[in-house]
């Protein structure tokens, strides 16, 4: 076919298949009209240049295999608007520019001998040149329309024929996920690149690129190279014809737009959370690094595979192993289209590390972190990751230490990687270094009340390692009970401050149990009343720990201490408070007052907002002048 002024018109003896390509060459060289050896052996013979015109209208395997053929014979030279791939050397043909355009309409005009044309001032066949998008095939159909009698303004408005003609073959002979991808683009309303197609269209990165390629080989995607600090990156764009065609013949429907905004609305969504949960913590498990469109996609990928594993761990810990498995292979399938949309983004190999790991498959978690290191071997996140890695699933204390102290090289005033070193030096010995950084940390004030309720729970069990060690290694039984007690005293502040858990519990067990085993009774009669008044103090936290008959058994073996509470549930009634020396007297049953002391409360703060007549219970204690109430509670 041809385009016209009047129309699509047919041309007398075009080609319309391969028949009548081989049809035609025989009849030109005088051969058998179907004789393709005798075509081949002819080109063998005589140097020829066969072209080709608008070959997308004829296009199929057997002209595909045609062409494969005679190149290696002859010159080939085609015009199509649909690519061959690996056959052809290809060279894309632009629009032209103001100039040339302005200069073809002129040309034309003058062979028309078009005077409406020829007066039109330079400016106005820019506009009109624009609007035509600098097309000569447009430009050319342009003028023929015009010399028929047709308004300039009103040809350029309706342009339902060259665009038919130009680009209804390609469009008919797209695959559906060519269609779709064009789709989402001109949904989008922006140029998109392949992560950004991959998340909108939902086609897996292998289709994608694929499809990606087969609209390449066509006139109606083209790419732009964007250059920045990150690299190069490639953004899918429709071409102007193209998007007036399909906007004209081909309207996107009103659902599959709305769909498009909302899935870019909820990549947008993520992209925050994940941002506000990175700021929040740097080191936190969901904190993931998004520097640019692809990291966002690929960061999302990132964030549901988390969910994945997450969900595997509660259906692990319930005992259901099956939906267990289920929930770790969608994150690993998570993890894996994320490597191939973005194959050198540290963040997925962290992520891929971790749900390997929690999953038993240390070997491959590891394998996961030097691959990240590769790519940024100094990455704090990274090394965050990988030091307690080491430490936990291999015990490698020696190199976590290591890739620790690295860390905190990197990032010496962030209360993570100090607290994180601070285990690697515990585990290797070194308690009085690793006392010393979690110490500073707290003094600086920057952890939270959960933070806060950890670390303290580590340095529990750091004074106890080190109590221990001092009687193993040096033989001070004083400087030891001081360590103990230290350990000791930093539950009873956290009970106080009712900032406690089961593992701080645990840690006070663990620590008191070494105190009683590690100090003989002979070196330890000055806090034996202390011990007991522990026991009896906090019996309750005593009571969520197993270890509780076991310690009163070792405490009554070891000191001949026999833990029995006493007075439990007795009540009776502020009577007097004297806050700047820091104790009250509670009258009880028999009339008479009962001493307590500020630190005999059970909660520190519950005498800072002690009121007179305020019921309270309490237990009998003993002190260095008689009794007294201990274990107080504000009712």
């Amino acid at each position: 076919t041809m385009l016209t002024a009047n129309g699509i018109l047919e041309i007398k003896n075009a080609l319309k298949d391969y028949a009548g390509v081989i049809e035609g060459i025989g009849d030109i060289i005088g051969v058998s009209k179907n004789s393709l050896d005798d075509i081949l052996e002819y080109m063998d013979v005589f140097k020829v240049l066969l072209i080709i015109d608008n070959l997308e209208t004829i296009l199929d395997e057997s002209v595909r295999e045609f062409i494969r053929e005679a190149q290696m014979k002859c010159k080939i030279l085609i015009t199509s608007r649909i690519g061959l791939g690996e056959l052809e050397f290809r060279r894309p043909i632009f629009g032209l520019t103001e100039s040339e355009s302005i200069l073809l309409i002129r040309q034309f005009a003058s062979i028309k001998q078009s005077d409406i044309l020829n007066r039109l001032p330079s400016k106005q066949l820019i506009s009109i040149a624009e609007k035509l998008h600098y097309n000569p095939l447009a430009l050319k159909w342009f003028v023929s329309s015009v010399e028929l009698g047709t308004d300039p303004n009103v040809v350029v408005n309706d342009l339902e024929q060259v665009l038919s003609f130009c680009l209804s073959n390609v469009y008919e002979q797209l695959s559906g996920e060519g269609r779709q991808v064009i789709n989402t683009i001109l949904a989008a309303r922006k140029n998109l690149n392949d992560a950004q197609l991959i998340y909108l269209t939902g086609l897996p990165s292998i289709v994608l690129r694929r499809t990606i390629n087969e609209l390449f080989a066509t006139t109606m995607v083209t790419r732009e190279i964007l250059h920045n600090v990150e690299g190069n990156e490639v953004m899918y764009q429709i071409s102007d014809f193209a998007k007036d065609y399909i906007l004209l013949k081909h309207p996107v429907e009103v659902s599959f737009v709305k769909n498009i905004i909302s899935k870019i609305n909820s990549l947008s969504k993520t992209t925050s959370s994940i941002n506000q949960a990175t700021q929040a913590n740097e080191f936190a498990l969901n904190a993931i690094t998004i520097r640019n469109v692809n990291e966002k996609v690929t960061a999302r990928l990132i964030s549901e595979a988390l969910k994945f594993s997450r969900s595997g761990s509660n259906l692990e810990n319930s005992g259901d192993t099956v939906e267990s498995k289920k929930s770790y292979l969608l994150a690993l399938e998570r993890i894996n289209e994320a490597k191939s949309i973005l194959p050198n983004y540290f963040e997925i190999y962290r992520v891929s590390a971790f749900i390997k790991a929690t999953s038993g498959d240390i070997l491959g978690a590891e394998q996961d972190y030097l691959t990240g290191f590769e790519m940024e071997p100094e990455n704090p996140r990274l090394l965050y990751f990988y030091a307690g890695f080491l430490l936990y699933s291999f015990d490698d204390v020696e190199n976590a230490t290591i890739a620790a102290e690295r860390l905190y090289q990197l990032k010496p005033n962030s209360k993570y990687p100090a607290l994180l070193l601070s285990r690697c030096y515990s585990t290797a010995f070194k308690h009085r270094e690793a006392i010393e950084l979690v110490e500073k940390v707290i003094d600086q004030g920057s952890l939270n009340k959960s933070e806060l309720r950890i670390a303290n729970t580590d340095l529990i069990n750091m004074y106890g390692y080190w109590g221990n060690e001092i009687v193993q290694n040096e033989g001070d039984y004083q400087k030891a009970i001081k360590t103990f007690i230290k350990g000791l005293s930093i539950f009873e502040f956290c009970v106080n401050e009712r900032n406690f858990d089961g593992k701080m519990i645990k840690n006070f067990c663990s620590t008191l149990k070494t105190f009683i085993k590690a100090i003989p009774k002979i070196h330890n009669e000055d806090n034996l009343e202390y011990i007991k008044e522990l026991f009896i103090k906090y019996d309750d936290q005593l009571a969520l720990n197993q270890s509780k008959t076991y310690l009163s058994n070792m405490v009554e073996e070891a000191y001949g201490i026999e833990i029995i509470p006493k007075g439990n549930g007795l009540q009776g009634f502020i009577n007097i408070i004297n806050p700047t020396m820091h104790f009250a007297f509670i009258t009880i049953s028999d009339g008479t007052d009962l001493y307590v002391n500020a630190n005999s409360f059970r909660y520190r703060t519950d005498f800072e907002n002690l009121k007179e007549g305020g019921r309270v219970s309490y237990q009998l204690g003993q002190n260095k002048l008689g009794k007294c109430a201990i274990n107080v509670i504000v009712e």
